[in-house]
């Protein structure tokens, strides 16, 4: 890999403007609006953190391969930014079995993507981990809502939403430095904002069909 243009923007300043659009629609999503609210019953939060594990269960193994190929990129790959173990012990403890989990077609596709992209080590997999990974800012103070209307206490049924408790900004803040100092070429920096954009669109998708399941 070549260094892109020193002069050019850090790759993650450059992926929070041109996911911008994106960031503001999914924010904006009826399901995103109620979790903010507190509004989703117990249930439908739980079958909320089912989809979500068939997306991190794909991310763990796509990202592993891709730290194995790359270990460049270890450092925005470790095992603590994987979410996968921590949805497991939610949905234990709303009474959910992991291993029986039904995936919607809207989220299978997103699953058989990631798998594609960590079959090939694609670099361009960095663009999903910047939305996931992003997406915990927000979520603080989306588990503080359900805790309030699920009358959880502690980190039970949260921690998905929680992963890195008080330590939350610090972690986003060297993921985006270890981001920026990434030596890419100015190709594989548009290959992960091309995937940025598409896991905000495919998670808004994912969240449509949610809905269309719970209206049926």
């Amino acid at each position: 890999m070549t260094t892109s243009d020193s002069t050019a923007v850090s790759l993650p300043d450059m992926l929070k403007a041109e996911t911008a659009e994106r960031h503001h629609i999914a924010e904006r999503h009826p399901i995103q609006q109620q979790l903010l609210k507190g509004q989703l019953s117990r249930e439908q939060f739980a079958d909320m953190l089912e989809q979500m594990l068939v997306v991190h269960r794909a991310m763990r193994v796509a990202l592993t391969a891709l730290r194995n190929g790359c270990p460049a990129f270890a450092p925005l790959l470790h095992d603590d930014f994987f979410q996968d173990i921590r949805l497991e012990q939610d949905l234990r403890f709303f009474d959910r079995d992991p291993n029986a989990v039904v995936a919607l077609p809207e989220t299978q596709k997103i699953a058989e993507h990631i798998e594609l992209l960590g079959e090939a080590e694609d670099e361009a997999l960095l663009g999903w981990q910047y939305v996931l990974e992003g997406s915990n800012n927000g979520n603080m103070y989306i588990a503080r809502a359900v805790g309030q209307s699920l009358g959880l206490t502690g980190h039970d049924g949260l921690r998905f939403l929680t992963p890195h408790g008080e330590m939350q900004r610090p972690k986003w803040q060297q993921f985006r430095a270890d981001l920026a100092g990434l030596q890419l070429t100015d190709d594989e920096r548009g290959g992960v904002l091309i995937q940025a954009c598409q896991a905000f669109d495919a998670i808004t998708c994912m969240m449509d069909g949610l809905q269309r399941f719970w209206d049926n």
